[in-house]
């Protein structure tokens, strides 16, 4: 078994238990994987502002209406981030988050899905940048939300294009984070399940939009490699930190498993119906 494998089938009897009929990619072929309908994926609906900020973006998360979307899927990346911050977003108690993922707690505005942050002056397609918090004084903290893409096969289309190297206009604030961008440039033959050069875009999109790195942060949250070779993740991921905080980045990461049990330390007790929903669903 591998984590991928793994997650799919805890997620399949977590649709058991909630007796959640579960179709196929196709609807009637392909692996049983999907709800019938989005609501039947997330602890709550979404908010008309997160509909639109999916509709926004360039995932097609949503489907076209004839096929389920991506989101319908129980091994979602977009859902286990939306099931984990919509709550938050719509109730706006943000301190507790805020200290649950160690974050700056004070002052922060809003939330938003699916940002998109331009990089490159030709260039119209930008990275989505999963979750996006916003603070009053301009601070942003950008969140990559991972579950189950990087135990999938590898492709080779998992490097950075070149286009970036020559054309970003700012490398001189990042030359430490160049020199690693050279190295996994067209291809990225080092990360095993770290996707680094999206990590990258990341960086380089909230600091063309802040023209500041004291103004951001990189927050990774991720599902452990259970049946895989854990150690090299975290090696990925420290690998990573080490060189963003030599250009002065800010760059912090966090599984999922242990998001919960923050929160079982933080929330109240009017929040115990989302923390049991994820602890059934993700812990």
């Amino acid at each position: 078994m591998n984590t991928f494998e793994y997650v799919k089938m805890k997620q399949q009897l977590w649709a058991k238990s909630k007796n959640i009929e579960l179709i196929g990619s196709q609807i009637n072929h392909g692996e049983p994987l999907y709800t019938k309908e989005l609501i039947f994926n997330l602890f709550q609906d979404l908010s008309e502002s997160t509909k639109k900020e999916f509709e926004d973006g360039d995932g097609n998360e949503l489907g076209n209406g004839d096929l389920p979307g991506k989101m319908q899927a129980l091994h979602s990346s977009s859902v286990i981030g939306v099931n984990f911050f919509e709550y938050w977003k719509q109730n706006q108690r943000f301190e507790i988050l805020a200290k649950s993922l160690r974050i700056p707690s004070k002052g922060i505005d809003y939330i938003k899905f699916e940002e998109k942050y331009k990089i490159l002056k030709d260039v119209t397609m930008c990275p989505n940048i999963d979750v996006n918090i916003h603070y009053k004084d301009s601070y942003l903290v950008g969140i990559e939300c991972k579950y189950t893409e990087p135990f999938l096969s590898r492709n080779t289309d998992t490097g950075l294009k070149k286009k970036y190297l020559d054309d970003f206009e700012h490398w001189g604030e990042f030359p430490n984070l160049y020199k690693l961008a050279l190295k996994i440039c067209p291809e990225d033959n080092t990360n095993s399940y770290l996707h680094t050069a999206q990590l990258i875009k990341h960086i380089l999109g909230m600091y063309s939009l802040k023209k500041d790195k004291n103004k951001f942060r990189l927050l990774y949250i991720f599902y452990p490699a259970l049946f895989g070779n854990n150690e090299k993740y975290l090696d990925e991921i420290n690998t990573l930190k080490e060189v963003l905080e030599k250009d002065d980045i800010k760059f912090q990461h966090l599984t999922w498993q242990e998001l919960i049990l923050n929160f079982t330390k933080k929330t109240q007790k009017e929040d115990e119906g989302y923390l049991n929903y994820l602890i059934s669903r993700y812990l």
